[in-house]
């Protein structure tokens, strides 16, 4: 009966174990995502196989504004699946950006299929003796490393999708029947509830329970770390439940961005390292025929190209601080990854949440938007270097601090706390419990277990 639920509560709370809501796995979970991955398989083989004989041949994929359309509309579908109520609307608009994910696989596929022939600077290739703007493998690569991170977050947020919608209909469940106290609990034999109620009421933690049960119905979970960053910041929705489509689209992103800049840097260097020896051959025919013959092809084009070659090799390549900001950018998502690790689960939300909520933004301001203006990611050196030593030591020092410790920063630290916990989604609902205040609006007093004193 439920009042034995209620006696398992009081237990928990009063030796301050945590207390976690059992839940089973979403029905239908690995057949419904196997599902989504071969169609997508099947789907992005077939657009690849169509963009590569055909599509490219007839000029069709000349244009960056196809590919960028298609960038966007993933990026778009996952977005909006993750802010709007999981329902069969968000499972039709994610089939949808599975749809583009697979056309923009295709695409970038066929693109590198059709470009992997190294650095070509000037004549036909459009981009001027300087290589402003020319791809490099590594570019080539991390158009087909985004449009395969984009499929794989359609599964995970269609995992997601099903994963919440368990949780709202096991909230529902634990939701029947209750009262808003756990004195009103039911129990099919009268004499145990009474005698649990007159050692709850004894015991003093009635209310604190009753405030403690609120926290799990609405949190998923109550554990210390919860506990304390709620009494400093009040009710945080759903704060238990933890989803990973924009966190791995996210992280994705930030560890690229970094190997992509200093392999193209190494590219670029290679080829200009090339370019020198064919300027020292030049040098030596200057002081024979080349001085006699002006308009010679070969000497104009010496001419004309190796002051800016002398100019990209002016410094060695480890001296260029750019090459090790970039790697740095990286490192520090290595670095996430491995505290996301160690950390424990209740630490882990908030640490998901700082990177999708605060890294996502930067990398659509700083990296997304910026490309629409410049044709290559490598060009992007301010956007790497505030990246790398503003964004991610930020998101970093959230990761390792945790809700509890955030919170404690004045003023700031709990409109930190509940712009990154509480979940932001058209139909979703925001339980109005003000921070450190007890249901009689009151303060909540310290509870003594043992001697101690600790935050209810």
């Amino acid at each position: 009966s439920r009042v034995w639920c209620a006696y398992e509560a009081y237990l928990a709370y009063s030796a301050s174990k945590e207390i976690i809501t059992a839940s089973a796995r979403a029905p239908r979970l690995v057949g419904q995502v196997a599902g989504l991955s071969c169609a997508i398989a099947i789907a992005a083989s077939l657009a690849t196989f169509v963009f590569h004989q055909y599509a490219y041949d007839a000029g069709w994929m000349n244009s960056d504004l196809r590919e960028l359309l298609l960038v966007a509309f993933s990026a778009v579908s996952l977005l909006v699946a993750s802010l709007i109520r999981p329902s069969e609307l968000t499972r039709a608009i994610l089939y949808t950006g599975g749809v583009s994910s697979c056309l923009l696989l295709g695409w970038t596929a066929a693109a590198c299929a059709h470009e992997w022939r190294g650095i070509e600077c000037g004549g036909t290739s459009g981009y001027g003796d300087d290589c402003a703007g020319v791809p490099t493998y590594a570019t080539l690569l991390y158009g087909c490393f985004t449009s395969l991170v984009f499929c794989v977050c359609i599964l995970v947020a269609e995992a997601d999708r099903l994963y919440l919608i368990q949780c709202r209909v096991e909230s529902e469940e634990l939701r029947n029947g209750y009262t808003g106290s756990l004195r009103g609990a039911e129990s099919t034999v009268q004499e145990d509830k009474a005698k649990i109620m007159e050692e709850l009421t004894s015991s003093g933690f009635a209310d604190d329970v009753d405030q403690a049960i609120d926290v799990v119905l609405n949190a998923g979970a109550l554990t210390q770390t919860l506990r304390t960053a709620i009494l400093r910041v009040g009710m945080l929705e759903q704060a238990g439940c933890q989803t990973l489509s924009m966190a791995v689209l996210t992280w994705s992103s930030w560890v690229v961005i970094g190997v992509v800049s200093v392999s193209s840097h190494v590219q670029l260097r290679e080829y200009w390292d090339r370019r020198k020896e064919y300027c020292l051959v030049y040098m030596r025919y200057e002081d024979g025929d080349c001085r006699h013959h002006l308009q010679d092809a070969y000497c104009h084009d010496g001419r004309q190209h190796c002051p800016l070659v002398a100019r990209k090799t002016a410094t060695p390549l480890a001296a260029e601080p750019d090459l090790y900001i970039a790697a740095l950018s990286s490192l520090a998502a290595v670095v996430w990854l491995a505290m996301y690790c160690c950390l424990p689960w209740d630490k882990r939300i908030f640490a998901v949440r700082s990177l999708a909520r605060v890294m996502g933004p930067a990398l659509l301001a700083l990296i997304v938007v910026p490309l629409m203006q410049v044709p290559q990611v490598y060009m992007l050196l301010w956007s790497v270097r505030i990246l790398a030593l503003v964004v991610a030591p930020a998101v970093l020092a959230l990761t390792a601090a945790g809700p509890a410790r955030t919170a404690a920063i004045p003023w700031l630290g709990p409109r930190l706390v509940r712009g990154l916990m509480v979940r932001v989604g058209l139909g979703s609902r925001r339980a109005s419990v003000p921070p450190a205040s007890g249901r009689d609006g009151g303060q909540r007093r310290p509870v003594e277990r043992g001697g101690s004193s600790e935050e209810a």
